[in-house]
């Protein structure tokens, strides 16, 4: 945990986890999704200027004040991606910060690919055409 405060006390606002850089990475990914957070990654990069490996991750640290310039609306799987979205649009000093994801120990994930994937492509969209 120390990795996501650690860049904050280094004058970033936000240190955002990411699953493909330095020593992170997943053993819960399927290879459709590891597809899927690619093209939205090319897709916000391009469209904002940014430089991610992961927006669909939802480990991230970010100082308090840091929040009144951010306006979430989000409550699916999608909140992660707009939260991405926001920090760069805000202006926001952001590192990554590389981050593990082990296997789920019980249960079995709710996320829908399809149903949540279209629902990050249309945020992806509805924030660079009317946000």
């Amino acid at each position: 945990m120390a990795h996501f405060l650690e860049p904050l006390c280094d004058g970033h606002d936000v240190a955002k986890g990411t699953r493909f850089k330095g020593d992170g990475g997943s053993s819960d990914m399927l290879k459709h999704r590891v597809f899927g957070n690619l093209l939205f990654v090319k897709m916000i990069n391009l469209l904002y200027r940014a430089q991610y490996t992961d927006v669909a991750y939802g480990y991230n640290a970010l100082r308090r004040d840091c929040l009144a310039k951010i306006n979430l609306s989000s409550d699916g799987f999608e909140i992660e991606t707009e939260m991405a979205i926001k920090f760069k649009k805000a202006g926001l000093r952001i590192i990554e910060v590389p981050s593990y994801e082990d296997a789920r120990l019980n249960g079995t994930g709710k996320l829908q690919s399809v149903r949540d994937g279209r629902r990050i492509l249309m945020l992806i969209l509805k924030e660079f055409f009317h946000g």
